[in-house]
């Protein structure tokens, strides 16, 4: 399906975001209230980054993924 869906929950190891892609596809971003707004929406641009990449399906390490949502 690949629905964008947003949720706000607190985060464990100081993330700001977080994505899951769940049994049906959709691509769930939690982000954490506790930290700044501003963070937040970096956090979120980076987690979309990741989704429009094609991270999910992809065979990269995870720190080729990680450099590539940061630019």
């Amino acid at each position: 399906m690949e629905e964008l869906i947003v949720r706000f929950k607190e985060l464990e190891y100081g993330a700001a975001a977080l994505t899951i892609r769940d049994k049906n596809g959709d691509y769930n971003v939690y982000l954490d209230p506790r930290v700044s707004a501003s963070t937040r929406k970096a956090a979120y641009d980076h987690e979309i980054r990741h989704i429009q990449q094609g991270h999910f399906d992809s065979l990269k390490s995870i720190r080729q993924k990680e450099l590539e949502a940061d630019e």
